[in-house]
């Protein structure tokens, strides 16, 4: 006789049947997630170049190329039109001061150094004549004058004898009169013969000074001419690097053509150049970072080239602390100006596998998998970006070329551990 079933009953009946098909569903479900476990792109992580994201300082820069040149250059001309006598130095070499690099036929400027000597000569005779003629004229002038005082005191007292006697009517009152006149007569033409004196003696002084003025102009120029002889025979005026001198002997050069040019190599700057395209965005005093190799040093803009040649911009970089970068002339570096800093920021190494875009994809390194993450970047710098959202502090991230796991959303790391 058939009983009707518990509750119990039909649900233990219920598990029994049911319990094969779970366990069905879970083989299949694990071969499943298996199969596409085993199927799912893998990279070897020896192969990839992965960075950490940390915080530290960041800078946005652009990117330029220079070249490495001597901070002061001294160019040397020839001080006198000469032919080339010897060149006696070659390019490149190293300089002592003092170093005669080049000798001058400067005849010309010899006879007419001699020609200058002579006018002084005759100059200088001149005066010593003009000089004894005016002496011998004062002479004569301070002895007329004597005279004339002898004279004028002889007058005045003959004029007071007469006007005595004729107070006295021993004489006519007209013959006192005419003593009189000839005496202030005789004072007056004294003071001519002063002024005269005077006058005299100014032109004299000028005439003097006129001589002594030619003297000293002609003397200027044989100084100048003895200077110029002096450098007919080139020499390096300070320690450098002879980076260029006249070629040929036997040339003739003008007075301040380019003999030689030498580098003070002891310091240095940096020319640069960067596209047309960014010429608005620098400017005197921007902090630039001069790489060479893996060594690098910090300099500044010291001058922008507003001139525009063949597309591109040229500017100075002050010479940076070289003593990490062993500089030397004509090195090629490269250079990143510096357009904005930021302290404390999230950054990322930079790799082929990260651009400058705003926002992109990277493989962010998550349990023995690379899985493809959206990232925000701020500055960008030539060694580091700036992450503004999509990781944390650190997070591990591939930054190598991953173009060809490209469409893939993750990708499994052998040997990583889950």
């Amino acid at each position: 006789m058939d009983r009707p079933l518990t509750s119990t009953e039909r649900r233990n009946r219920l598990l029994r049947r049911g319990l094969p098909w779970v366990a069905a569903i879970a083989v299949i479900f694990i071969a499943v997630s298996g199969a596409i476990a085993l199927l799912a792109p893998s990279i070897d992580p020896s192969d990839l170049t992965i960075a950490t994201v940390e915080r530290g300082s960041i800078r946005e820069t652009l990117e330029a190329s220079g070249r490495v040149v001597p901070a002061f250059e001294l160019v040397l001309s020839s001080p006198v039109e000469a032919r080339v006598q010897r060149v006696l130095r070659t390019t490149g070499e190293t300089l002592d001061e003092g170093a005669v690099l080049v000798e001058l036929d400067a005849s010309e400027s010899r006879l007419g150094h001699e020609r200058i000597e002579e006018r002084i000569a005759q100059k200088r005779n001149g005066r010593l004549q003009l000089e004894a003629e005016i002496a011998q004229s004062q002479l004569a002038s301070r002895s007329r004058i004597e005279q004339k005082q002898l004279d004028v005191e002889i007058l005045r007292y003959q004029a007071d004898q007469k006007r005595t006697l004729a107070n006295e009517g021993l004489i006519a009152e007209e013959e006192a009169r005419r003593a009189e006149v000839e005496a202030k007569k005789a004072a007056i033409e004294l003071g001519q013969l002063r002024l005269a004196a005077e006058s005299s003696a100014r032109t004299d002084r000028a005439k003097l000074a006129g001589i002594d003025l030619e003297l000293a102009i002609l003397t200027k120029e044989r100084d100048q001419s003895s200077r110029q002889l002096e450098l007919a025979e080139m020499r390096a005026p300070r320690r450098g690097v002879l980076t260029w001198i006249v070629p040929q002997e036997g040339a003739t050069v003008a007075r301040g053509e380019v003999l030689a040019r030498i580098a003070d190599v002891s310091r240095f700057r940096v020319e640069g150049t960067i596209s047309d395209i960014h010429a608005a965005r620098i400017a005197a005093g921007m902090e630039t970072i001069v790489v060479s190799g893996n060594r690098r040093a910090t300099g500044v803009i010291a001058s922008v080239d507003p001139t525009v040649r063949n597309g591109a911009v040229s500017f100075q970089v002050e010479a940076p602390d070289d003593a990490g970068l062993e500089l030397r002339n004509n090195l090629r570096v490269d250079l990143h100006i510096v357009l904005a800093s930021r302290e404390n920021a999230l950054r990322l190494q930079r790799g082929p596998g990260i651009g400058e875009a705003r926002r992109q994809e990277v493989f962010v390194v998550r349990n023995g998998r690379a899985v493809l993450t959206p990232v925000e970047v701020g500055l960008t710098g030539h060694d580091a970006v700036e992450i503004l959202s999509g990781v944390r502090e650190g997070d591990r991230v591939i930054v190598s070329d991953m173009t060809s796991h490209r469409g893939s959303q993750e990708i499994r790391l052998e040997g990583e551990k889950e």
